[in-house]
């Protein structure tokens, strides 16, 4: 399906749609702004910018302090790989072009992330018929005496 904005398209399917009508009946919270191009500027020149910089600046601490959240450790690539504005592909070569000296050992940890992890994840939903509900999760995970005895340690936590 097609939809187009302007009035010089060609394509019959949305003839006579009111594009601003369409936008007003969407039920989304109209107080979110958009988001501030100083933390996401997109567009491929602007991801392959922040790769750059995250090679430079923060791939040799990555390994290490990844899961820091006081440590500007993170590639911040998220946004531009999720919107296919870079590929994980193009991130994984150069970073392990990078890879040198007390950068290799953190090298080898993004690449782990941004392959194998994707991979699995991917095999995950794509051979799982359930991969969006509990019935997917492992039995461990689905067994309902385990959320009982977390919701019981919560109750004595707070107690």
């Amino acid at each position: 399906m097609c939809f187009c904005v302007t009035s010089s398209c060609s394509n019959d399917s949305n003839a006579g749609m009111d594009v601003a009508v369409a936008l007003k009946s969407l039920q989304v919270d109209r107080k979110v702004g958009p988001v501030s191009k100083e933390l996401f500027t997109p567009g491929a020149a602007a991801g392959k910018r922040r790769l750059e910089e995250f090679v430079r600046k923060r791939l040799s601490i990555f390994g290490k302090q990844r899961n820091d959240p006081t440590k500007q450790a993170l590639s911040g690539l998220s946004p531009w790989i999720k919107f296919g504005q870079i590929s994980a592909q193009r991130c994984a070569l150069v970073v392990k072009k990078a890879a040198k000296g007390a950068a290799k050992s953190a090298a080898a940890d993004f690449l782990e992330e941004s392959i194998v992890r994707r991979e699995l994840s991917d095999n995950f939903c794509w051979y799982n018929q359930n991969y969006d509900s509990l019935k997917g999760a492992s039995a461990w995970a689905a067994v309902p005496a385990v959320f009982q005895c977390l919701q019981i340690s919560c109750v004595k936590a707070t107690v």
